[in-house]
């Protein structure tokens, strides 16, 4: 117990010094500097100290807004089509059984039958899984969207792109 006791502070003293080794490099990137002087400036601006409680809550909350729009454009660049469409349908409130949502799958591999001969379904539905947009329900065995799938329907509305994309 004494030595599992004294493993989690070494634990977080590891990930301490990777943060703190992961933002030296940054810094060293010069586009991160030119963002963060900004930063400090606009918060100088506003007459907020960079240490104030309430200014350690807005760069928080700027940050994980900024994560989330990264989150939206990073997943837009690798998703399919057909994993749009599937989220689409889920958006209007239903509910799918795993059946239905193969549904989508196995239309999309006829029409992209070179794309999906070697991309099995559990890899298609997982990619969804593992990114939080849908969720499985085991009780019910049905297939849901999530408030992230929602967002990033959203967010693909509010940027104006296409839902139309190849797989």
């Amino acid at each position: 117990a004494r030595e599992q006791a004294n493993a989690a502070p070494q634990g977080n003293q590891d990930a301490r010094q990777k943060i703190l080794e992961f933002a030296k490099t940054a810094k060293s990137i010069a586009s991160v500097r030119t963002r963060e002087e900004a930063i400090f400036k606009h918060l100088e601006v506003l007459g907020l100290e960079p240490t104030n409680r309430t200014t350690v809550e807005l760069i928080i909350t700027n940050l994980a807004f900024a994560q989330a729009l990264t989150f939206a454009a990073t997943l837009y660049r690798v998703i399919f089509g057909s994993q749009i469409e599937l989220l689409k349908a889920l958006n209007a409130g239903l509910t799918l059984s795993e059946r239905e949502v193969r549904n989508f799958y196995s239309k999309a591999h006829k029409k992209f039958p070179g794309l999906y001969k070697d991309f099995p379904y559990d890899s298609w539905r997982d990619f969804l899984l593992l990114r939080g947009v849908i969720a499985r329900n085991s009780e019910t065995r049905t297939i849901g969207i999530t408030q992230e799938g929602r967002d990033f329907l959203t967010w693909m509305t509010i940027q104006g792109i296409s839902e139309e994309k190849y797989g």
